[in-house]
């Protein structure tokens, strides 16, 4: 538990920024201005990074092959793993009544 002595006052008002010198409202993050580059010219741009990158990567080039992972995951995010579970799952339905809380086996 923290000392209440070591405490500091809040050091900002409300509506004040912690970090006025960062970055300005409005700038677009990397990844929204990759997929802004990637739409322009009605993704033409995007059509021949993708041939680009595909050319490099079936000739065995690993950064080519790097590259187009570290693309897709900006712009469409990665991809989900799928897990696989054997054996027994218990699943639980939480009821919550008003005060009083269930729990109910399926």
């Amino acid at each position: 538990m923290p000392n209440p002595e070591n405490i500091k006052p809040h050091r900002w008002k409300p509506g004040q920024s912690g970090n006025p010198s960062g970055k300005p409202k409005g700038t677009l993050s990397l990844t929204n201005r990759l997929r802004k580059l990637l739409n322009e010219e009605d993704g033409r741009l995007a059509d021949r990074l993708v041939q680009e990158l595909i050319s490099h990567a079936t000739k065995g080039e690993r950064q080519a092959i790097e590259a187009i992972r570290v693309v897709l995951d900006r712009v469409d995010g990665p991809v989900k793993q799928h897990l696989q579970h054997e054996g027994e799952m218990i699943q639980k339905r939480i009821i919550i009544d008003g005060s009083k809380l269930e729990e109910a086996e399926e």
